[in-house]
């Protein structure tokens, strides 16, 4: 029943079903008014002017009910027009939407190429929607569930590096192995990774393989602060996106507080980043 009523904008207008079901109903009612006129009135047929002239004086109900066809007609031509008007204007939405949601991509791949120097990407597509997950439909925005994960990671992240100064849970390696975790689960969302100094020495602790060079903390935390800040970087494709406090402390740290000992010295090592964590 629902179909009758609808103005189909892929439709023509003689092909839509209440057009027919009008004109029908409209031209049924005059024809029974017509008939009924007939059966209960004495007519003389006569085929001259005067003839005519009461034809239209006896028959003037039902051609004025059948007349109502122009008019309405004209209404639902006018309906259905402005659903195709509607529905052309819907189309090129999408597709500018569907452009757009391309050129995001493309542009968004052009920025990381000139920004990123540690970090590479591994899967443009999947990390721009993963960033920007309604650009399809036109927002381009970062979604708020991105930039409260990341702001939480980047708090969990100073957590652990505080243990340089409050104490660590385990040895130093732990301390570094629940470092590189977290930076490497920050960087998996975002579908970056790590290319950085490969040139160091190759460090395995607990499964976890990390390289620093020369055994240096400070470089370490170097490459921690330089990863931290491409992530960060990452976002700022969107230039309403602003840095937390906690992304402004990790990108911001002052490194040279850090001893520079070896990571396998049974130095405590300790030092303070951050007031609090």
């Amino acid at each position: 029943m629902k179909k009758i009523f609808e103005f189909d904008p892929l439709k023509s207008f003689v092909q839509l079903p209440i057009l027919w079901v009008v004109v029908s109903l409209i031209t049924i009612i005059s024809s029974v008014v017509f008939i009924s006129i007939i059966v209960n009135t004495d007519l003389i047929w006569s085929f001259d002017a005067n003839g005519f002239n009461l034809f239209l004086s006896y028959f003037k109900v039902p051609l004025s009910i059948l007349a109502l066809i122009i008019p309405i007609v004209a209404l639902l031509a006018a309906n259905h027009r402005s659903e195709q008007t509607r529905e052309q204007i819907r189309i090129s939405n999408s597709q500018n939407s569907f452009s757009n949601h391309y050129k995001h991509i493309e542009e968004f791949e052009k920025y990381l190429a000139s920004h990123l120097h540690v970090l590479s990407v591994v899967n443009i597509r999947k990390a721009q929607r993963g960033i920007f997950p309604n650009t399809i439909n036109g927002d381009f925005s970062i979604s708020d569930a991105v930039k409260n994960d990341f702001d939480n990671e980047c708090y969990n992240l100073m957590s652990i590096i505080n243990q340089f100064s409050v104490g660590h849970k385990g040895s130093k390696k732990d301390t570094i192995v629940e470092i590189e975790l977290s930076l490497r689960n920050m960087e998996r969302n975002f579908c970056l990774n790590f290319i950085g100094d490969r040139s160091g020495s190759v460090f395995e602790h607990n499964g976890i393989k990390f390289i620093l060079r020369n055994d240096d903390l400070q470089y370490y935390f170097e490459s921690v602060r330089s990863r931290i800040r491409e992530l960060a970087i990452t976002l700022q494709f969107d230039q309403d996106f602003l840095f937390s406090d906690n992304i402004t402390k990790l990108v911001e740290m002052d490194i040279s507080v850090i001893d520079k000992a070896s990571i396998n010295s049974t130095s405590s090592g300790s030092f303070a980043l951050f007031e609090s964590a």
